[in-house]
């Protein structure tokens, strides 16, 4: 750490040092050095030792080239808000096409929704063909509730080129959440004739055919999708088993709606460990009848745990339910039966039937 400490310091005296001396000679050669090292350090890909420069430079002999420059690499280290914010340094009248649109990707990653669509727009009202920020700013709004900005912005450039595959695909899902759903199915079909075969295509194509009534064709995209998902996925899955009762394949239908069940289930010892250790926080408290419920919680989870029963009773026993006590203590001697024998379950056992003499 130190040493880091060391060269960052070293690095900047460097720096210093070099800006003085340059600009004490020549304020243009003193640019164009510092410049120079800028460009030389991008030239590599080292982004923070060029925004060292970039920043000196921008303070003491600022311009819109320099403004640009560290507009881009604070862009490569994923200083967005800095990115976005030394751009507004250029005045209306000198920016550029490129600013707008390093502008919008700047709140594009920030997620700056009034910021994001404003650029986006003004990108492209200058360009309607540009592909890259049509196809993002549509991703965008399909994934917020603004599918019907989402359609618009992808019509405008399907006029004039219908062949760009990512602005299709943010088409036809705009779409299906418009619930245009003939829409959806014969341009997912165009994607998927080129290539585009994947989950989110084949789900969507069998929920539009759900939507449409067309069971038939619903079952066969479906069942591609919970294949994707390796049966996996309760939504294909659930789908899946409504199109099956629908086309009368009653006995799929229903294995398919299990299988969904079974993966809104949760991790039956994930949840167990997890009660367990809320009923040892309680137990370190003193709070012995929640230190109970929870371990009653993780019983359910793990009904054949047979140390739940057995601390269980010892719960109700520190709040003198003696019945109760005795009724886990019980549960805990028929349950060690699945319990491999060792020094632990013995002593246990032991345990627990001289409390059940008493």
């Amino acid at each position: 750490m130190r040493l880091f400490f060391f060269l960052i310091i070293s690095f900047w005296g460097m720096v210093q040092s070099d800006a003085i001396l340059a600009k004490k000679k020549n304020p243009v050669d003193y640019a164009s050095a510092i410049m120079a090292k800028g460009d030389s350090c991008v030239s590599v890909f080292d982004f923070y030792h060029a925004a060292c420069y970039y920043e000196i430079l921008n303070d003491t002999l600022p311009s819109n080239s320099v403004v640009r420059k560290l507009a881009n690499v604070y862009r490569r280290l994923g200083r967005y808000r800095d990115c976005a914010d030394i751009l507004d340094e250029i005045v209306k009248d000198s920016i550029l096409y490129d600013d707008l649109r390093i502008k919008y990707f700047a709140y594009r990653s920030l997620e700056n929704a009034d910021s994001l669509i404003l650029y986006g727009d003004s990108v492209i009202k200058i360009n309607s063909f540009d592909a890259e920020v049509v196809n993002s700013l549509a991703g965008y709004c399909n994934a917020n509730n603004k599918a019907e900005k989402a359609m618009d912005v992808c019509m405008k450039y399907l006029q004039g080129d219908s062949t760009n595959m990512l602005v299709l695909r943010q088409y036809a899902y705009a779409s299906y959440l418009l619930g245009n759903y003939n829409d959806a199915l014969k341009t997912y079909s165009s994607l998927e004739k080129r290539g585009y075969d994947n989950y989110e295509s084949s789900f969507i194509m069998g929920i539009s055919f759900e939507n449409l009534n067309m069971y038939s064709e619903a079952y066969d995209y479906l069942l591609k999708a919970a294949k994707y998902k390796e049966f996996k996925d309760y939504l294909s899955l659930y789908h899946l088993g409504k199109a099956s009762l629908a086309i009368g394949v009653c006995n799929e239908g229903v294995d398919f709606l299990q299988q969904a069940i079974g993966q809104l289930l949760p991790d039956s010892i994930a949840m167990s460990a997890l009660y367990t250790e809320i009923a040892n926080g309680h137990f370190c408290m003193h709070n012995y009848q929640e230190a109970a419920k929870a371990l009653e919680s993780s019983i359910v989870y793990r009904p054949d745990n047979a140390l739940s029963y057995y601390n269980l009773a010892n719960m109700y026993g520190a709040c003198g339910k003696k019945e109760k006590e005795k009724l886990y203590l019980k549960l805990f001697v028929e349950k060690s039966v699945s319990w491999k024998d060792d020094e632990k379950k013995l002593q246990l056992l032991e345990e627990a039937r001289n409390k059940l003499k008493m």
